[in-house]
């Protein structure tokens, strides 16, 4: 059974925005709020006004550039009989009329401003849901950070239970698959952020600054039921498990609340050669990977930047290679 196609609601009068000012001092980028909260579409107004490159550059370098909004990313990592893949999620921006695949990505709410990792385990709660099929309802793995348990937002969603048993760990990486970040640590109101080694790139189509974070999902492993196997395990990836599930908020004009809907194929695991994507794109179900043949446009977080600067709203997963890996380049032409 596929994860059912609406998980809940969210009413968008419970998000607020702060903007935020970001200045590069002595190896650090600082950043502190500038003006009070304001409402998801307010935020949205200020994405929209225009910004470039030079202007962002010299405002870090000097005083400071005021962001619309700081955003999150999470450049999440696993490991599937002994290959390291990236996971990338399939999305339909309608803020910036395009569908690409990009980080496991969100706002962060002004009341999380100061402890963003409580918004990057609400979103990977949210975005990454391995699933498989147990007595008629789709049966999520849940994660865990430092041994406490992510959230279980969809909990008491009808045709949908939580494994009980077993969770992915997540644990910080050292693979870097977002490439020309900004190159310096981040200080959010003075708190200098650690775990997870973000690093910070700033998009210029929507006027925003991005905070990435490296994680890795840590899959359990099971004691094979085999007796032929004697003491081996086998991956909890095994069987009816997918690794496609992912969730999607769609604004509804009429009851003026946001939908959080299930996203068929919503996830995509990319292999790595180190920290680069290769052009080996797989979807994961029933246990097994299976070749994804489509052309990918991946968001400008895998696009080459300027000292953290992504001009670029979006690249092609065969630009991305014959940029950054040119050798396998060919192989991926269709």
């Amino acid at each position: 059974m596929a994860l059912p196609e609406l998980l809940g609601t969210k009413n968008p009068k419970d998000f607020f925005n702060v903007p935020v000012r970001i200045r590069y001092q002595d190896g650090l980028y600082h950043a502190t709020i500038e003006g009070p909260q304001e409402d998801f579409q307010s935020m949205l107004k200020r994405r929209k006004q225009p910004c470039n490159p030079e202007a962002v550059r010299h405002g870090l370098e000097g005083d400071g550039y005021v962001f619309a909004n700081l955003g999150l990313s999470i450049a999440l990592t696993l490991n599937i009989d002994g290959r390291n893949f990236a996971v990338v999620a399939r999305q339909e921006r309608a803020d910036l009329g395009d569908t690409v695949g990009k980080l496991i990505s969100g706002y962060i709410d002004a009341r999380k401003i100061f402890n963003p990792l409580q918004a990057v385990d609400e979103e990977l709660a949210e975005e990454f849901l391995p699933y498989s099929e147990h007595q008629g309802e789709a049966r999520l793995l849940s994660g865990m950070r430092r041994l406490s348990p992510l959230p279980k937002p969809f909990e008491g969603v009808e045709g949908v239970t939580y494994d009980e048993s077993f969770a992915y760990q997540l644990v910080g990486s050292r693979l870097r698959v977002s490439p020309d970040l900004a190159d310096g640590e981040v200080v959010i109101a003075g708190k200098e952020q650690t775990e997870g080694s973000p690093r910070l790139y700033f998009q210029i189509s929507s006027n925003s600054a991005q905070l990435v974070y490296n994680f890795h999902a840590d899959i359990p492993r099971l004691p094979s039921a085999d007796i032929t196997l004697a003491n081996a395990e086998r991956s909890y990836l095994v069987n009816d498990m997918a690794l496609l599930g992912h969730s999607e908020d769609k604004f509804d004009p009429k009851t003026g609340t946001l939908a959080v809907r299930s996203h068929e194929y919503g996830l995509l695991l990319v292999a790595l050669t180190g920290e680069r994507l290769t052009d080996r794109v797989y979807t994961f179900e029933r246990g097994k990977l299976d070749p994804y043949d489509r052309e990918l446009e991946l968001s400008e977080a895998f696009a080459p930047k300027e000292n953290g600067i992504a001009a670029r709203q979006s690249i092609s997963l065969t630009d991305y290679l014959n940029k950054m890996n040119p050798s396998m380049a060919p192989r991926y032409q269709r």
